[in-house]
């Protein structure tokens, strides 16, 4: 029952601070947080939520689940042989140019657990709204069954 009511109350929190003018940009990873983000943001604003990969189709992790799910675009990688703290600053980078140039809010998937460690990408802190922070790691996976 908690779970439901966690989920209700995140979809409630979305349709009332997204403005009504503006739609939503979820970048996805193919893991649990972002799934359950665009999830979510696909259930309270079906027609605003967009989610973005950047990468092959092939190496987004249930590409079919996103698919069926919600509005999905796949972009190319930005810059080949990057370390990953460079990749991951311009993967931000072009999720928060999208965001901008299509006029969207950047959501972002950071969890109750990566925010009490420190845990989450300085660059992510782009992200203007976090649905699920106050969702501990575990509270996530049990909401993704």
């Amino acid at each position: 029952m908690r779970v439901v009511k966690n989920i209700n109350a995140i979809m409630d929190w979305l349709y009332q601070v997204i403005p009504k003018d503006l739609k939503v940009l979820v970048p996805i990873s193919g893991g649990s947080d972002s799934a359950l983000c665009f999830w979510l943001c696909s259930q309270a604003l079906p027609t605003k939520a967009q989610g973005v990969f950047i990468g092959k189709l092939e190496h987004l992790r249930a590409h079919d689940w996103f698919w069926k799910t919600g509005s999905l675009m796949i972009e190319s990688p930005l810059i080949p042989d990057l370390d990953p703290f460079q990749a991951e600053i311009m993967r931000w980078a072009h999720f928060q140019i999208v965001a901008q140039l299509s006029k969207r809010v950047l959501v972002g998937s950071r969890n109750r657990t990566e925010y009490t460690l420190g845990t989450y990408s300085l660059a992510s802190r782009v992200a203007t709204h976090l649905p699920i922070v106050g969702l501990w790691k575990s509270e996530v996976l049990e909401i993704c069954e």
